[in-house]
């Protein structure tokens, strides 16, 4: 008996409750709800017993991995960093080092290298992860809700962006309006026929978003007022004036009319035109110049999926690199080199070397 109460005592002495203790396999671990086919939903309560603030007095905070599309959260405990992965409860906790010089954006630095950065826009890549204080167990949580919507919000983008309705009709899991209204305004906006005006009506009626106005069309004439139509009254001969003969040789001894010259229409850029210039121009044609303004613009993003945008990047990075080994300085190109190790640079660096070694 002593020595339960002695070990209870240690725990109380530690800050660790009882209800923590009987409730240590459901705290501070991501466990599955729902999984479907366009829904992966996770949970997680995390123990709000010491929690140390972060940046701007937060105890949480978002991050995200682009490659693997996974949302993490991240806690601070005893000047430890742990970073639980929302995605993939089977993906074990990342913890810093218990070291008292760990500032926070060196722990930012060190999740870095493992993929996962901060971020604003989790939106944007078709995740809902919503945050809570509850009592769980008379024990105080945070509640994290994280549901990955990403399948789902890829099929309706492709939808809204072909303007066809056909592979979303038998969908019955309700995709949440914030992750699709403004790229479903972005595009009703840039409709140009009535027929992708009624697709983009009937996919927004399945979000319960605001259907686009659809302009009607004007009745044509009927043949009865056809019919009703009157005859243009003709006058007679007297009334009209003389009609002037002109023979062959008055119209021979006239000069022709000199035609002036048909004015040039300049032809329209590719660039300017988002019709003209499609995802494939930017892909294989643009040059760094156009790819980096049309990368840059806010509509791209939302106009493209997720797979398009990403070539777009990779297609920059090659341009770049092809720039820098043209028309790089040799100094570029080492340090360039001390970072990617790539055998292209070094055999760039070998050959300006040989040059100025001519030169002198």
């Amino acid at each position: 008996m002593q020595k339960i109460l002695l070990f209870l005592s240690l725990l109380l002495f530690h800050g660790c409750s009882l209800n923590e203790l009987f409730l240590k396999d459901e705290l501070d671990k991501v466990s599955v709800v729902k999984y479907t086919n366009y829904l992966k939903h996770h949970r997680a309560y995390f123990s709000r017993d010491n929690l140390e603030y972060m940046k701007d007095k937060k105890k949480y905070i978002y991050l995200y991995n682009t490659k693997t599309n996974d949302v993490g959260i991240l806690l601070k405990r005893k000047n430890q960093y742990h970073m639980y992965n929302m995605s993939n409860p089977k993906i074990a906790t990342i913890i810093t080092s218990k070291d008292e010089n760990t500032t926070f954006s060196n722990a930012l630095k060190f999740y870095a290298l493992q993929g996962f950065k901060p971020t604003s826009s989790l939106s944007d890549n078709g995740h809902e992860v919503k945050a809570s204080y509850k009592i769980y167990k008379e024990v105080k949580t945070i509640l994290i809700e994280a549901k990955d919507y990403t399948k789902l919000q890829s099929l309706y983008r492709k939808a809204i962006f072909h303007y066809d309705s056909s592979k979303i009709k038998s969908i019955k899991t309700i995709l949440p309006k914030r992750l699709i209204q403004n790229y479903s305004k972005h595009y009703s906006k840039r409709t140009a026929s009535r027929t992708q005006l009624l697709q983009l009506k009937t996919i927004a009626e399945k979000l319960n978003l605001q259907p686009p106005t659809i302009p009607e069309i004007e009745k044509k004439n009927t043949k009865k007022e056809y019919k009703k139509r009157k005859k243009p009254i003709t006058k007679p001969l007297s009334n009209q004036k003389e009609i002037k003969v002109v023979s062959k040789k008055d119209i021979t001894q006239q000069k022709p009319v000199e035609k002036e010259p048909a004015k040039r229409v300049p032809k329209k850029n590719l660039v300017s035109n988002p019709k003209v210039a499609p995802y494939k121009y930017y892909l294989n044609h643009a040059s760094l110049r156009e790819l980096r303004k049309y990368i840059t613009n806010s509509t791209t993003k939302y106009s493209l999926s997720r797979i398009q945008y990403n070539k777009l990047i990779q297609r920059k990075k090659e341009l770049q690199e092809e720039r820098l080994l043209k028309d790089g300085s040799l100094e570029d190109i080492i340090a360039a080199y001390k970072t990617n190790k790539n055998p292209k640079y070094k055999k760039r660096i070998m050959m300006l070397m040989k040059k100025k070694q001519l030169e002198d």
